[in-house]
């Protein structure tokens, strides 16, 4: 997966946190989107702190996406935030964030997306 998104431990276990920020293409993460796509990078941003014998991860994946509408299949474009949170030991050299954000991403999208309120059906 993308090695932008594996953070060294080292600055934790030193200073107790550290920022992590890092921008992916969406071509690191194809399939993620149901019915579209990922349009646009995607912005991870947030804080690996030290807790005990763990690291923590807490921040949030944003981008744009192209989903479908439900109703007509156009396709409707729209921005996303999804919040990611996750714990190693600190004992491991490096986190690896993009199982986490994958799902986060997975998870942010909606049941289901209509392109207006007033969409009918599959146009002929």
């Amino acid at each position: 997966m993308a090695e932008v998104l594996r953070f060294p431990l080292r600055e934790v276990k030193e200073k107790g946190e550290s920022p992590v920020a890092a921008t992916v293409p969406p071509e690191e993460f194809p399939g993620v989107v149901k019915y579209g796509e990922l349009v646009g990078p995607l912005s991870l941003t947030g804080r690996l702190t030290a807790q005990g014998e763990e690291a923590v991860f807490e921040g949030e994946a944003r981008g744009r996406w192209r989903i479908e509408c439900a109703r007509c299949l156009a396709p409707v474009e729209d921005e996303y935030a999804a919040r990611v949170e996750a714990r190693v030991s600190l004992d491991g050299g490096s986190l690896d964030l993009s199982d986490e954000v994958r799902q986060a991403v997975v998870l942010a999208q909606p049941i289901r997306t209509i392109c207006r309120t007033d969409c009918r059906t599959v146009k002929n």
